[in-house]
């Protein structure tokens, strides 16, 4: 990593002084897609021809997981790349809050159903004594 700006400092946790020409991308890299991750960068440097986007899972310097959106563009006549990063854990933690406040919607839904039918059946006894 050659340059960050401010945004990069906040999201990571570490000062410019400590990542420029000493820390690498795949530092911030969580493991499961590390070497995908590579292998990309890799056919893109060669061939200029890798993924322009990607997710990944960005590890900071706490140890908190982040969930990130990549962009990536190389600089033409050079193998170096300029990356941009937008953190996408909020909007992937508020869709799983919605497929959840949804599921339990429905098993709500169908508790209450359940209730109704069980509630008639009873009413209907007790009318039949």
């Amino acid at each position: 990593i050659l340059g960050v700006n401010n945004a990069f400092e906040m999201l990571s946790g570490y000062a410019e002084n400590e990542i420029n020409a000493r820390m690498k991308w795949s530092d911030f890299a969580a493991g499961e897609r590390l070497k995908r991750i590579e292998r990309y960068n890799e056919k893109g440097k060669e061939s200029g021809r890798g993924p322009a986007e990607y997710e990944f899972n960005f590890i900071d310097r706490y140890g908190n997981e982040k969930r990130l959106f990549t962009q990536i563009a190389m600089i033409p006549g050079t193998k170096r790349s300029v990356i941009s990063l937008f953190d996408i854990t909020f909007w992937e933690e508020s869709e799983e809050l919605v497929l959840c406040r949804n599921k339990l919607g429905e098993l709500m839904d169908a508790q209450t159903a359940e209730l109704v039918k069980t509630n008639g059946k009873i009413m209907q006894e007790i009318r039949e004594r």
